[in-house]
């Protein structure tokens, strides 16, 4: 899965402290802005599916809006909470202005003009 935006969708729009929700083919992904280096991560919480991209960011720990687990979202690891499960995490590249948001678990970055 690889999903190529444009990089002011990231760069510009997202201020740094702050989560974003993309669609990337069918799933929801967040993506979040630390210290201006971006991570991104599934957006459904894995306990009850609320929207991460939603929630409060404290450094690069995510809380969930609905029931407050708590994710780091550099590597998906569940920190606190009702979640048992971990989260798919993604990896970010913004290299002018393209924006590309691909799979950790080995797929490549396709390049792609957008």
């Amino acid at each position: 899965m690889c999903k190529a935006c444009h990089g002011d969708d990231l760069a510009g729009g997202l201020e740094v402290g702050a989560g974003k929700r993309l669609q990337v083919d069918e799933e929801a992904v967040a993506v979040y802005n630390i210290a201006g280096k971006f991570y991104a991560t599934q957006d459904a919480c894995t306990h009850a599916g609320a929207s991460l991209s939603t929630g409060e960011l404290d450094g690069r720990e995510v809380a969930c809006p609905l029931h407050g687990s708590v994710f780091d979202v550099t590597d998906g690891r569940v920190l606190l909470g009702h979640a048992a499960q971990p989260l798919k995490t993604y990896r970010v590249v913004v290299d002018g202005d393209l924006a590309q948001v691909a799979e950790v678990s080995g797929n490549e970055l396709h390049h792609t003009n957008g």
